[in-house]
């Protein structure tokens, strides 16, 4: 009989298996507590991440701002933006704002108090930079697709520094995630781009002046009306708490304002906060914002033009050229002026006066030359082709400018003088106007050029300046009017050489007005001179196609004043934009 005497081979397998599965257990528990943990470090990595992003954001955008103050003629408390110079962040203290630079206080805020990186220690790092924008909106941008104003929209000492960039690192704690990089730390980054970039068309009636009370004034019991245009119909720069001053009596409807025509707003930096002037906000999109941040100057890339030859004399009593008066109209021709142009009839004639399209050019360095429309008098364009631009511009070069105390085109005994109709306004037959505009305007008529200059002759030394609509043809709504009245900017108005409109009857201005006194770039607060005052007490009706930018603005008596504002204008003001 053979005897087993060999171990028993299953009892020592199925032992074998027990450590095997035990091993396998560990190994996976090790891993999943690896995996935990792990997932715990990156975790808390993404969280410093969005916290470090959002500082970057807010620090940004703070110091975007400032920059937008600046660039609008405003003054901030922080060298480092004027002009733009790089600056890193240093122990920012939050309870001390004014000591410090406004990004850093912001980004501070947020938890970056900036101290420094430290080795293998929690800490951070704010700084700020202006990039390279000439690249710009390619590849190469700091933000490919955006694409920065133009440089004579920014102060010179800018060198055309439009974007501010913010840099965040923190160097954030770390465990289980240091076994593998050997530090007990990792850096986390967070970069915005941000800055001042072309914004929306300007507001039917801008007010420059930064400082002063009654920057805007509204008088009397006269009404501003506007229909579509921007969001913003009514813009107040100035700081003071009462920018706007008003009497019981004036009304301001915004109904119709706004891009959808359903209300619009009126935005003033300083105050007062509430409503005036009757301000109603029970339409869809009517708001008063106070605090508002500052708009501005959209044309002050626009250049002034060059003195032209002298214009011919005006011919008198002809009745050619699209004349509306059967006596017959004294005929204007582009150029320069040395002397006041003067319409202004008798109590046995009204005077009419008829301008070809071009730049007049009134006044020099020896001659102040204003535009004088009196009593008794009409204005109207003619159908001559003069400049080829479609319109006419009135540049005023020295201290005075332009006074209307008539122009309501009532005619005397024997005498008729035709109702102009609004549709000739338009530039071309493509062109959109207003449908709430009055098919036909029984007073003085003016039109501001649609396009470039074509006739060399009549043009020259301006031929290269489009004081027409920048759009051209590509204008949605078709090509439309551009400057009317462009006040020279280095000249300071005072007393009753300022700008005025005070005449009677109705009448229809096509195009925007420009006065603005700024001696530097950005403009001195001791600028912003020029003020620009509609109105009186009588039958006045003005019909506005176009943007009304004056540093003061005052509507005085008991006019109407109704504006038509076209949704796409060429004409830009700057915003601030967080663009990466």
């Amino acid at each position: 009989m053979m005897m087993d005497t060999g171990a028993n081979p299953r009892r020592a397998r199925s032992g074998e298996e027990g450590q095997t599965v035990a091993l396998v257990l560990m190994a996976l528990g090790l891993f999943l507590v690896g995996t935990i943990a792990l997932a715990v470090d990156f975790t808390y990595l993404w969280f410093r991440q969005q916290a470090a992003q959002n500082a970057a954001d807010a620090a940004c955008g703070s110091g975007a701002m400032d920059m937008l103050l600046l660039a609008n003629g405003g003054t901030v408390t922080t060298t480092h933006l004027d002009p733009p110079n790089s600056f890193t962040c240093s122990n920012t203290d939050i309870s001390m704002p004014a000591n410090y630079k406004v990004p850093c206080w912001y980004a501070a805020v947020n938890g970056y108090t900036s101290p420094g990186l430290s080795a293998n220690a929690a800490s951070n790092l704010v700084s700020g930079s202006f990039p390279d924008i000439s690249a710009c909106p390619g590849s190469g941008c700091p933000a490919p697709g955006a694409a920065p104003p133009g440089g004579a929209s920014l102060p010179t000492a800018w060198n055309g520094k439009a974007f501010l960039q913010i840099d965040v690192v923190e160097r954030a704690r770390v465990y289980f995630l240091g076994m593998f990089t050997g530090s007990r730390t990792q850096d986390v980054k967070a970069r915005t781009v941000c800055g001042v970039v072309a914004g929306s068309q300007p507001s039917p009636i801008t007010v420059l002046a930064p400082t002063g009370s009654g920057a805007l004034k509204l008088n009397g019991s006269g009404t501003v009306t506007i229909y579509g245009g921007p969001q913003r119909s009514i813009e107040v720069n100035s700081s003071n708490s009462t920018a706007i001053t008003s009497s019981a009596a004036c009304n301001i409807d915004l109904s119709h304002g706004g891009p959808g025509s359903n209300g619009s707003n009126v935005a003033v930096y300083g105050g007062p906060s509430t409503g005036v002037c009757n301000f109603s906000t029970n339409c869809p999109s009517c708001s008063w914002v106070a605090g508002a941040i500052p708009g501005t100057d959209p044309f002050q890339r626009l250049a002034a033009p060059s003195q032209p030859a002298p214009a011919p004399m005006p011919t008198v009593d002809d009745t050619g050229s699209g004349c509306p008066d059967s006596t017959g109209c004294v005929h204007y021709q582009p150029g320069h002026y040395s002397s006041d142009i003067q319409v202004k009839g008798t109590g046995m004639r009204t005077q009419t006066a008829i301008f070809d399209p071009g730049i007049y050019y009134l006044g020099d360095a020896t001659h102040n030359v204003k535009l004088d429309i009196g009593s008794n008098s009409c204005v109207r364009p003619s159908t001559a082709p003069g400049d080829g631009s479609n319109g006419v511009i009135f540049y005023f070069y020295g201290t005075k400018s332009l006074s209307v105390t008539g122009g309501d085109c009532s005619p005397a005994t024997g005498q008729t003088i035709s109702a102009y109709t609004t549709a000739n306004s338009k530039c071309t037959g493509a062109s959109v106007l207003a449908p709430s505009l009055p098919s036909t305007v029984s007073g003085s008529v003016l039109l501001a050029p649609c396009n470039l200059p074509t006739v060399t002759a009549k043009c020259t030394p301006n031929c290269s300046i489009n004081y027409g609509d920048p759009l051209g043809m590509s204008n949605p709504l078709g090509e439309q009017r551009g400057i009317l009245f462009y006040q020279n900017r280095s000249q300071a108005l005072t007393g009753g050489n300022q700008p005025s409109w005070a005449g009677g009857g109705n009448f229809f201005v096509a195009g925007n007005i420009y006065f603005h006194n700024c001696t530097a770039n950005p403009c001195n607060v001791s600028d912003y001179t020029d003020v620009f005052s509609f109105g009186q007490t009588g039958v006045v009706i003005g019909y506005f196609s176009g943007s009304i930018v004056a540093d003061q603005f005052t509507l005085q008596g008991n006019s109407p004043l109704t504006m038509y504002l076209n949704p796409n204008s060429g004409y830009i003001a700057l915003k601030v934009s967080l663009i990466r």
